[in-house]
């Protein structure tokens, strides 16, 4: 089973799309694991109505106080127990087969490389807050070079793995808790960790809409062209 596990603050406007979505998969095998982060809209109200229509077996709702985003997935972390776990933000849209195809590369790392921490994460289409396509996706405004990109000294300068489109298996989710206390943000020291223990591979396709727009935690922050060129100039 995959456990997806999202966090949510003040959401209720995306939240529809984005659980509709994933309900939606090709690959059927999964729980959605909820943490609201202390929402004073309709979220948490709107969480317990798709438990409803859900039921108990595919989702749960964890209720908590505001600890912001980064400790928000740290609890969700430490409250997984699945073989595998996906990340998952309130406001994006996943495409069908989002699961099916990440789970697939997953599967094939570890019969290469088993007994190893393992992420797999993919790219994404950029789009504004009403789904409308920005004509590029988050690998192409920033100038992402694969393999390079990846390594862990790499990463640490500047993440290319964004933390909605990971997936985790246990290994490597239990080396990336507990987080340092002065985390930047939860999906870099993820891809991190995981780059530095492990095995990290990339699904250079699109396999959601991002959805860019005032309320976003951490949006697409474009590179300059050339910027990994210059990197690699640098000493590793």
């Amino acid at each position: 089973m995959v456990e997806i596990l999202m966090s949510t603050y003040n959401g209720v406007k995306w939240m529809d799309e984005q659980i509709e979505s994933i309900s939606n998969q090709t690959y059927n095998d999964w729980r959605l694991i909820v943490r609201d982060d202390g929402s004073n809209d309709d979220t948490v109200k709107k969480l317990y109505e798709w438990k409803e229509k859900l039921g108990k077996k595919k989702m749960r709702i964890i209720e908590g106080e505001n600890v912001g985003v980064i400790k928000s997935f740290e609890i969700l972390l430490r409250k997984a127990h699945s073989e595998y776990c996906m990340l998952c933000d309130q406001d994006d849209v996943w495409k069908r087969t989002k699961m099916e195809m990440t789970m697939n590369e997953m599967l094939r790392i570890e019969r290469v490389k088993p007994n190893k921490p393992a992420m797999v994460f993919t790219s994404v289409d950029l789009v504004d807050e009403n789904l409308k396509p920005l004509g590029k996706t988050f690998f192409e405004e920033n100038h992402f070079d694969f393999p390079f990109a990846m390594k862990f000294n790499n990463i640490c300068v500047c993440n290319c793995a964004s933390g909605c489109t990971m997936m985790l298996n246990w290994r490597a989710r239990r080396i990336v808790v507990p987080f340092s206390e002065n985390v930047p943000m939860h999906d870099w020291w993820i891809a991190a960790l995981v780059a530095r223990k492990g095995i990290v591979s990339v699904i250079n396709i699109p396999t959601m809409f991002y959805r860019q727009h005032g309320g976003n935690m951490c949006g697409s922050k474009q590179k300059e062209k050339g910027y990994y060129n210059n990197l690699k100039k640098s000493p590793a």
